[in-house]
């Protein structure tokens, strides 16, 4: 199975999409039921980070080729991403507003 780009952008893609659209909120709705607040309200950090992870992954796969320096890039990008999400902390409005509604 050599040479089959299209094939594997359309797994990679698709199962993002699925991820997205259908597991997040299944979760949501699973918190609910367990009494933890979990909502699809995201702050301007998670907005911001999404929408630099799809235009980079667009630019990326619009050539429907790749060579190892996309490769890093893109797992580059992930290490900076999962990095920015460890430190990251909500600011205290929005910290307070959960530990009220949750009480």
């Amino acid at each position: 199975v050599k040479n089959k780009m299209e094939l594997a952008l359309g797994i990679a893609v698709g199962s993002s999409i699925q991820i997205g659209v259908f597991c997040v909120p299944l979760l949501c709705v699973f918190a609910w039921s367990i009494d933890i607040e979990l909502s699809l309200n995201f702050g301007l950090f998670e907005c911001l980070t999404y929408l630099i992870t799809a235009l980079i992954v667009g630019a990326i796969i619009t050539s429907g080729q790749s060579n190892w320096l996309q490769g890093v890039v893109l797992i580059t990008g992930y290490a900076f991403v999962s990095a920015a999400f460890f430190v990251h902390a909500d600011p205290p409005e929005l910290a307070s507003h959960a530990e009220h509604h949750h009480e």
